[in-house]
């Protein structure tokens, strides 16, 4: 009598598990090698990247959450544009399983023209840099922002879900209240208001996204949960004591509140409420804030700060305008000596510093439109003009014909594309990756959207064969 001995087959690892132990490892070298902070970006994006893996809507959204914590100031950014280049890689790689599964499809857009300008300007400029010699260090800094916008097509290709939108909102709120806290964090450290990652536009954005979704939504909790957060953001952009985002702010709440209103009574009625209760909300932050840092007269900082916008005299609080005034003047001299194409990107301006009586190079100008002239030409500049055209064309479009939810969402995408190009008025704003790719993201939204406003033109499937058919009986 023989005995047969069964062996169990080898266990095998189901894939998400085998992945989750490679991002805690991966995650465990950084810590290790790099820096403990590294390791939890990394273990943090990459558990999220399991959880929805290949889904392109959410790479865009991790890469629109990360950009606004890219410090051009802290020294690392080589670093830290390094992780937003991975996250732009594995967004390619969702694009081209979405390609060949056939889920994506070229968007039809006004965008697409001045888009393609934009590629070409942009080529040309890369090669004239080159040419020129310039720093590839500033030319990459330069190239990667332009480079965020073609995220727009590359989303609007794709159908999006409800369900997706709402966890995309929910990963920009997160995302904008870390700005917040950074922001009151620089203030409890500092005592005064500092630049860089500390303060940028990114939780005003979020606050036109948050305004336009509480206008079309009927659930009243969810829409003064919305005003809360709200008034947070808010907070935040009027603390930054930044005058660019100040106005920029009023310009997409002024837009937000047409496009919703139109013509009716019951409508304005509803944003007058809201408005009400936002008031409400920003005057209790602002004196608790003013009174937990001791600025009793926040009210006067305010106040004085807002004059002194269109002033160029000796005070402290128009010292920056007179700077602007120099640095523009600058930029319209080397703009003279090449018009057409520009001087390419990573060129260095010279600046003559009349106070300190010295010569400075930057490769910034805190004017965006002048920026691209100097940098990219006349085309180029012509290509950003028409492409933020585009944005608020096909936000308004999408807020007028599609129902609330996605409405609100293309109402957000027009709002926030005129918030910027007003801060790009005193601001370097299109320069850096802070902005772009959340403009990207919601011009994105919003052309995937309108593809069931086209649906909705179309006639019904068989229509034209079933009329064919009646007019042969």
């Amino acid at each position: 009598m023989s005995t047969v001995l069964e062996t169990a087959p080898p266990r095998r690892v189901p894939l998400r598990q085998g992945a989750t132990v490679a991002v805690l490892a991966v995650s465990l070298a950084a810590g290790l090698l790099i820096h403990w902070g590294v390791a939890v970006m990394l273990l943090v994006l990459g558990l999220a990247i399991l959880h929805q893996p290949f889904d392109l809507l959410f790479a865009c959204v991790l890469i629109a959450i990360t950009t606004p914590f890219a410090n051009y100031d802290g020294g690392q950014l080589t670093r830290e544009l390094g992780a937003v280049t991975l996250l732009i890689l594995y967004a390619l790689a969702c694009l081209a399983i979405g390609v060949r599964l056939g889920r994506w499809h070229w968007p039809r857009s006004g965008l697409t023209p001045a888009l393609a300008l934009l590629g070409v300007t942009t080529a040309l400029s890369v090669v004239n840099g080159l040419l020129a010699r310039h720093s590839l260090r500033f030319l990459g800094l330069e190239l990667l922002p332009n480079l965020g916008f073609f995220i727009a097509p590359m989303l609007g290709g794709v159908a999006t879900t409800s369900r997706g939108r709402q966890v995309a909102l929910s990963l920009l709120v997160v995302a904008a209240l870390a700005d917040v806290l950074l922001g009151f964090q620089a203030y409890a450290v500092n005592h005064q208001r500092i630049g860089g990652v500390y303060f940028t536009d990114n939780p005003g954005l979020v606050a036109l996204i948050l305004l336009n979704l509480a206008l079309r939504t009927e659930d009243r909790r969810a829409r003064w949960g919305m005003l809360i957060l709200m008034g947070a953001m808010i907070l935040h952009q009027v603390i930054s004591f930044t005058r660019g985002y100040w106005f920029g702010l009023v310009a997409g709440v002024m837009l937000s509140f047409v496009m919703y209103g139109g013509r009716s009574r019951e409508r304005w009625g509803r944003i007058a409420r809201l408005s009400a209760g936002g008031a409400l909300v920003s005057l209790a932050s602002l004196v608790t804030f003013g009174s937990w840092f001791g600025y009793g007269d926040i009210f006067v900082m305010i106040g004085q700060r807002l004059a002194s916008s269109f002033s160029v005299g000796g005070s402290e609080g128009t010292i920056s305008n007179f700077a602007r005034v120099v640095e523009y003047t600058a930029a319209l001299r080397s703009i003279a000596a090449s018009p057409w194409f520009g001087h390419g990107l990573g060129f260095e301006l010279l600046v003559r510093q009349p106070i300190y009586g010295i010569i400075t190079s930057q490769w910034y100008l805190h004017q965006s439109y002048l920026l691209m002239w100097l940098n990219q030409g006349v085309f180029g500049l012509i290509a950003l003009v028409w492409l933020l055209f585009a944005g608020v064309r096909l936000g308004v479009a999408g807020a007028r014909t599609l129902p609330a939810e996605e409405a609100g969402w293309n109402a957000a995408a027009a709002s926030c594309t005129l918030s910027v190009a007003v801060i790009a008025l005193t601001n370097f704003v299109f320069a850096t990756v802070t902005t772009n790719f959340v403009i990207a993201l919601l011009w994105g939204i919003a052309l995937s959207t309108s593809a069931h406003r086209e649906n909705a033109r179309a006639p019904a499937p068989g229509r034209d064969a079933m009329l064919a058919r009646g007019r042969a009986l």
